[in-house]
């Protein structure tokens, strides 16, 4: 059982069934369960909303590698691009951290 259909409990996942060589036309010997308490259908273009999705993810060579073996790099990267500088804060709150590269 899998809690979280985001990023990381969805790459799990995939990821999982890509390593057992599993095709979408074969039976499981057990059952995944992947839990996710928000909307499935969260990709940009199923979004009704104009406001773009301004959460950003820092992937490495390896993370990349992964998407790729899972066939997942090929929807994101036409989006990706890399960053110099990058400031993180907290809705409302004091914290704040900056990343140069």
């Amino acid at each position: 059982l899998v809690c979280g259909g985001g990023v990381v409990g969805s790459t799990f996942v995939a990821s999982l069934l890509e390593r057992l060589s599993i095709s979408r036309n074969e039976k499981l010997k057990f059952k995944i369960g992947l839990i996710e308490s928000g909307s499935v259908n969260t990709h940009p273009s199923h979004r009704s909303s104009p406001m773009p999705d301004l959460r950003v993810y820092a992937l490495s060579p390896t993370s990349i590698s992964l998407l790729n073996r899972i066939n997942a790099w090929y929807s994101i990267h036409p989006r990706s691009q890399p960053y110099h500088n990058m400031q993180i804060w907290e809705g409302g709150g004091p914290g704040v951290v900056n990343f140069q590269g």
